[in-house]
């Protein structure tokens, strides 16, 4: 016959064992988790800079190669299209140059970004 103590201590073992597993996997999902949550927000600095701008209330449509006088232009971005690229828009460092090439603050088309480049700010832009 099995004593009550033996019957304890092995209810014990089981919530030991079932602990520990819950908490490795929490551990591993929660890292997984931050690695989601901690994504570059640096495009949402563009996304404040649209919301803060004025509405349009008459459009002018011309030839000339320059805005009338009191009149401003309606796309004030560039478009770089769908390729991959390194974006160090606004990034200026020592180190994201290569011995015939700047890519200091500039969309750097149809490249990932290296080990520099990251560590400086820039970013892989995928397509």
């Amino acid at each position: 016959m099995v004593s009550e103590s033996h019957i304890g201590c092995g209810c014990n073992i089981l919530t030991l064992i079932l602990s520990t597993t819950f908490a490795c996997f929490l551990l591993r999902n929660t890292k997984q988790l931050l690695d989601e949550i901690n994504q570059p927000t640096d495009y949402l600095n563009q996304v404040v800079k649209d919301w803060e701008t004025v509405p349009l209330i008459d459009l002018v449509v011309t030839k000339e190669s320059s805005c009338p006088e009191g009149t401003e232009l309606v796309l004030k971005r560039d478009w770089y299209g769908i390729q991959l690229s390194c974006d160090c828009l606004n990034i200026y460092s020592g180190w994201i140059y290569t011995f015939d090439t700047n890519y200091e603050n500039k969309m750097n088309l149809g490249i990932y970004c290296d080990y520099n480049m990251t560590q400086s700010g820039c970013r892989t832009v995928k397509a």
